[in-house]
């Protein structure tokens, strides 16, 4: 049996970006001032979606899902299941592209190997990848203090 069948997921999965009918395009145009201003490079902020149940069939659900894909629980397990939203901050010399990655499950997160991607949080242009990459950090910082019962990865 399918570990992904079966679970009622926060924020609903077919809402997701990754669904054949949604395009990237539409949801970064909410944020980019224009097609052409998504490629630039900055911090983008993904959210996931996890279980929506008790906290046992959480735990439980959350861990035949990641070792469906991964061998080993990581350090920060017990965070994802108390969370009540998963964000994953990353930096890119074009936002647009790498956001398709994640969408395609080429060059991703180890989040988006095991959960459902659901949309795209938030994005944060800058002029250089190397300014973005300096400024993803705090990025992280700032969602974690926003957001403090969200978990929010970065590398």
């Amino acid at each position: 049996m399918n570990p992904v069948e079966n679970i009622n997921w926060e924020p609903p999965v077919g809402t997701s970006i990754s669904q054949p009918d949604e395009y990237l395009s539409e949801r970064i145009e909410t944020i980019a001032e224009s097609p052409t201003a998504a490629h630039a490079p900055g911090v983008y902020v993904l959210e996931f979606s996890t279980p929506k149940t008790d906290k046992e069939s959480r735990r439980s659900q959350m861990k035949k899902l990641w070792l469906s894909e991964k061998e080993t629980l990581p350090s920060y397990f017990e965070e994802l299941v108390e969370a009540n939203k998963l964000l994953y901050v990353g930096f890119s010399k074009d936002i647009y592209n790498r956001i398709e990655q994640h969408i395609n499950k080429h060059q991703t997160t180890t989040l988006a190997d095991v959960f459902p991607l659901h949309s795209v949080f938030d994005i944060y242009f800058y002029e250089t990848k190397q300014k973005a990459a300096l400024n993803e950090e705090s990025h992280t910082i700032d969602l974690n203090n926003a957001y403090p019962s969200a978990y929010v990865h970065s590398r």
